[in-house]
């Protein structure tokens, strides 16, 4: 995978940007009337010299439509460019919105915009960067329902830096809303002269896969993180646009120059050669800010991970038919599933050895059930430490099997984290009784103990 550098204004490719802001100049001088005024249709006109993201309107009609805009929407413009998308979305849906951008002369020519079509009341532009510009500057200081940023963190570095910044921004349960580029599934490393396209041409300190992208944004304490892959419409539109570029060069040239066209013909096929290798892809990535009490109930699930507990002496097991003392095994051992439902408990007392908020030492209650039905399999596991209940895992079950009375494996998803759990529980009087939840996929015990 491609190393990451250090992006700075100088650093950022003029090839995309410089010829924008001289053909916009040219077009306000052209088309601004005596009193300096333009309607939204003029400027929606303007095409990629206002929307500097790949689908233009479409992509903001679409991220409107999924954050369901309106005048009450406050939203955060990441790499705002001239404005573009804050203006129309500002037009449409009746949202203020502030945008963040790095170059002063993008910043300059929004703002002129801005006033031209009479929206400098819903959107304002701040020239800086975004991971250390201070929160008032942009009017962080009343927080924002949504952040957008449409193919513009690709161009930033220090990921960790700007989705803290961007968490802080928000209100509790605000939206994060992203267009950007990814490695598609699978994608092998860079070639070094594809690297060098990347780094260089484009612009990218770092391409994540999706996976990355959701750890870093979880990291950052988003949830609900979600990708919906662009690449099928971003790879064929970026290569035809090469095509169609390199035919009109005769206009292009008339109309830039021939050092401009030159330039963007070489950005142009670096990037449909990009996306032609397979490795590069667009997601869109949606995320969410838990509300502060999401928060205190996160916090207070992953306190109990790792909690090991001592033997206990006595376990019950209580089954469908209603039996409830070990010494009735025989009578008890239930097998699963059975026609119409099962109920299944595992209550014990150890003694807590390490983890949790459960002092090392101190006596535990432990409660494993499973209830299934027709219509509903759910299960629990949870510990009382004499003070208050620690659910550990509450949430649907994703599968169940018995491999033999009195033992039982099960996948469970639970509701609070959506994170899927290992729940087993040993308990055939063969053996030394057991019990684990972990996570999924080799993961980390977070309950663990043995009984007699």
């Amino acid at each position: 995978m491609a190393s990451a550098v250090v992006m700075t204004e100088n650093d950022m490719p003029d090839v995309m940007y410089g010829w924008r802001v001289k053909a916009l100049d040219s077009w306000l001088a052209a088309r601004e009337n005596g009193s300096g005024r333009l309607s939204m249709e003029e400027v929606k006109s303007l095409g990629h010299l206002d929307q500097y993201h790949y689908r233009g309107l479409k992509a903001c009609d679409e991220c409107a439509s999924v954050l369901g805009l309106d005048s009450r929407s406050r939203v955060l413009d990441v790499g705002a460019g001239v404005g573009g998308p804050a203006r129309y979305l500002a037009h449409t849906t009746g949202c203020e919105v502030v945008g963040v951008e790095l170059q002063k002369q993008l910043v300059d020519a929004g703002d002129r915009l801005n006033q031209a079509t009479g929206l400098s009341h819903l959107v304002s532009l701040v020239c800086g960067d975004m991971c250390n510009t201070p929160p008032s500057a942009y009017g962080a200081e009343y927080q924002f329902t949504h952040v957008i940023s449409l193919l513009v963190i690709l161009h930033i570095r220090d990921r960790a830096a700007l989705f803290d910044k961007l968490q802080q921004s928000l209100v509790d349960g605000g939206v994060l809303f992203i267009e950007d580029m990814v490695l598609t599934p699978g994608a092998g490393a860079w070639t070094e002269e594809e690297s060098e396209l990347i780094h260089k041409t484009v612009g990218a300190a770092f391409i994540p896969s999706e996976q990355e992208y959701r750890e870093h944004l979880e990291a950052a304490g988003f949830v609900d993180v979600a990708f919906l892959s662009l690449t099928d419409e971003w790879a064929p539109w970026a290569i035809e646009r090469a095509v169609q570029y390199g035919k009109d060069e005769e206009r292009q040239v008339a109309s830039n120059g021939e050092a401009v066209f030159k330039d963007r013909m070489y950005f142009y096929n670096a990037v449909s050669r990009l996306f032609q290798s397979g490795k590069l892809g667009g997601s869109r990535v949606t995320a969410r800010k838990p509300s502060e009490w999401e928060r205190k109930l996160r916090q207070g699930l992953s306190s109990e991970a790792g909690i090991k507990l001592g033997k206990a002496e006595a376990s019950i097991i209580e089954g469908a038919s209603g039996c409830a003392s070990a010494g009735h095994r025989d009578e008890c051992a239930v097998p699963f599933p059975l026609a119409q439902h099962d109920n299944w408990q595992w209550h014990f007392y150890p003694r807590a050895e390490t983890g949790g908020a459960t002092a090392p030492g101190g006596e535990v209650f432990v409660a494993v059930r499973l209830w299934r039905s027709s219509s509903l399999s759910r299960a629990w596991a949870w510990i009382f430490d004499g003070e208050r209940v620690h659910t550990v895992v509450e949430g649907d079950v994703a599968e169940a099997v018995s491999p033999r009375a009195g033992c039982l494996d099960m996948s469970v998803r639970d509701g609070a984290s959506g994170g899927v759990y290992q729940v087993s529980v040993r308990d055939d009087f063969e053996s030394e009784g057991v019990i684990c939840v972990s996570k999924a996929g080799g993961g980390a015990s977070v309950l663990e103990g043995r009984f007699n």
